[in-house]
């Protein structure tokens, strides 16, 4: 998955084995990842609360929002005429 941005369905996948207590490492194998991507997609997607098994919450959804938003700000500055 080298090169590429986490599909909303990847976040799915993701949400699913985050919420049945996967590790990130081994979702993070699973998605073809690397651990710290899967670290920040639980930062990204996160709602700031905590769950039963004392792990933080994450939301496909949430994520996927945060990472439209985060593609509308890149790119360069505008050129002033």
């Amino acid at each position: 998955m080298k090169g590429r941005y986490l599909t909303f369905e990847d976040r799915k996948r993701f949400e699913s084995l985050h919420n049945a207590g996967v590790p990130l490492k081994v979702i993070a194998k699973t998605l073809g990842i690397n651990l710290s991507t899967a670290y920040r997609e639980l930062v990204r997607g996160g709602d700031g609360t905590i769950n039963e098994r004392w792990s933080k919450n994450y939301s496909a959804e949430v994520a996927q929002a945060n990472f439209v938003v985060s593609i509308s700000h890149r790119g360069g500055k505008k050129k002033k005429a």
